[in-house]
């Protein structure tokens, strides 16, 4: 079964990671202790935007800052 993790899982993932585990211990612990949900098309692609967001949030930043290190030529 695929699920993405709500949390950090420890040997499993991060949080928003998609993966792939066995049905009973989706069902009886990470569904059950609100660690993961179980990853649909729609939930799937939600993630997809929100990952492409950040990254392109980062990319701007990263842009940001090097625009803020250049100097004007002085005459």
């Amino acid at each position: 079964m695929k699920v993405i993790l709500l949390k950090d899982v420890k040997a499993q993932g991060k949080k928003g990671d998609i993966i792939d585990v066995s049905d009973g211990y989706a069902k009886n612990f990470l569904l059950k202790q609100g660690l993961a949900q179980v990853a649909t098309t729609d939930s799937i692609n939600s993630i997809n935007i929100k990952n492409a967001a950040a990254a392109h949030q980062k990319e701007l930043e990263k842009q940001a800052v090097s625009y803020t290190h250049l100097t004007l030529p002085t005459t």
